[in-house]
């Protein structure tokens, strides 16, 4: 697996892994599945340096706070993702990263 640093990811990075599950995962914890489930891309204009665009994701009903987690996925590898709880229901608790 590759680090790559949160500011290099672009909307394209993560593109063909909607559908597929990252891991949260922190020292002395068992990996939380998070499922991507949508990107969305955002309004920019041509001096932004880099299209912004959301990821969301799916969890269990656990509801974790707004914060930094270190997600993990067999072909991105390790990154950095700052997520903010936006939805629960039935099917778990939902969350949006957003990159600008």
């Amino acid at each position: 697996m590759t680090d790559v640093a949160i500011d290099r990811k672009e909307l394209e990075d993560f593109e063909p892994h909607v559908g597929t599950t990252f891991s949260i995962v922190a020292e002395g914890l068992p990996p939380l599945p998070m499922l991507l489930e949508e990107i969305k891309a955002l309004k920019h204009n041509s001096q932004d340096l880099r299209a912004p665009f959301d990821l969301i994701f799916r969890g269990n009903d656990e509801l974790l706070p707004q914060g930094l987690y270190q997600f993990r996925h067999d072909a991105i590898g390790d990154v950095a993702i700052f997520i903010v709880p936006v939805a629960k229901g039935a099917d778990g608790v939902r969350y949006c990263a957003t990159f600008n």
